[in-house]
């Protein structure tokens, strides 16, 4: 959609067409979505036959990067070897035994990770850790209905307080201090 406006904008007469469209297109879309902000939109991702539709920020490459670590790039597949073979197999015999495999998830951003680990582990409790709370917004939405406890916090070695420092400028790499 974004290389589409790039198009559209780049000549004339389209930046014109696109600045006469424009509010029909918020219009259209507030009244079909009334609770999503015009700056947020949606990615449609499919895994272990689950679809989950993540809201994210509309310009944020962050966001989008997040969603493609998890579903285009796999960065959560375990390794093929021994230690995957490991993994799978104590998740198994925790499920076996009658217990419910716990998932702890410290930065879990908007919810790509936490969405594609109820998609893996279906069977276990996630624990979602998030302190910046425009993320923890959207973390909530798209973790709606699914067996994950949402905490608004953050992780650090020693007990106390912190504050969120964003001093990179992305969605992704907020610090604790």
């Amino acid at each position: 959609m974004q290389r589409v406006l790039e198009v559209v904008s780049s000549t004339f007469v389209g930046r014109v067409a696109h600045k006469a469209v424009s509010p029909f297109i918020h219009l259209v879309r507030h009244i079909s979505h009334p609770d999503i902000p015009n700056d947020h939109t949606f990615t449609k991702v499919a895994y272990r036959g689950r679809t989950f539709n993540l809201e994210h920020r509309r310009w944020s490459q962050d966001d989008a990067l997040a969603i493609e670590q998890c579903f285009t790039h796999a960065q959560y597949d375990m390794p093929i070897g021994a230690h995957g073979i490991l993994i799978q197999n104590l998740y198994r015999e925790i499920v076996a035994s009658g217990l419910q495999p716990l998932i702890i998830d410290c930065g879990a951003n908007i919810g790509a990770s936490v969405t594609w680990l109820s998609a893996h582990y279906p069977e276990a409790h996630i624990v979602a850790v998030e302190p910046a709370p425009e993320n923890f917004a959207l973390l909530r939405r798209n973790c709606a209905g699914l067996d994950v406890d949402l905490r608004p916090a953050g992780i650090g070695s020693v007990d106390g307080r912190a504050y969120l420092d964003k001093s990179s400028g992305c969605e992704m790499s907020y610090r604790t201090t």
